[in-house]
């Protein structure tokens, strides 16, 4: 299972996400290094680890625009098959093919009475 860590530091002008996993071994953190995505094992209770790296750093003043308009595009992406029309006439034939099933087996249980 994976849980999203947002450390909000307005001194600093800053907001960091962390992706935190459980794992067989305990807690870790996810982040980017720059380069790769890296995981900094937690030891104990530990909550967050000074060697932790984000998995994304933002300015605190845009953060919560930028998440939000990730959030809204994600959203679009992922909704666009579902808008679809091949989508919707799939689900009608789809429904069409269980009713007749349904209507064949309701026949069927009422020829055995």
């Amino acid at each position: 299972m994976i849980d999203i860590i947002i450390e909000q530091d307005i001194a600093k002008n800053r907001i960091q996400i962390f992706a935190c996993e459980m794992t067989f071994e305990g807690r870790c953190i996810i982040g980017y290094d720059g380069e790769k995505i890296v995981r900094t094992h937690l030891k104990g209770d530990e909550m967050m680890a000074e060697s932790a790296k984000p998995l994304l750093s933002m300015p605190y003043d845009l953060g919560g625009m930028i998440i939000e308009l990730l959030a809204k595009k994600y959203n679009q992406a992922n909704n666009k098959y579902e808008k679809s029309n091949d989508f919707v006439v799939g689900k009608l034939e789809a429904t069409e093919k269980h009713l007749e099933d349904m209507r064949t087996i309701a026949m069927k249980m009422i020829d055995l009475k």
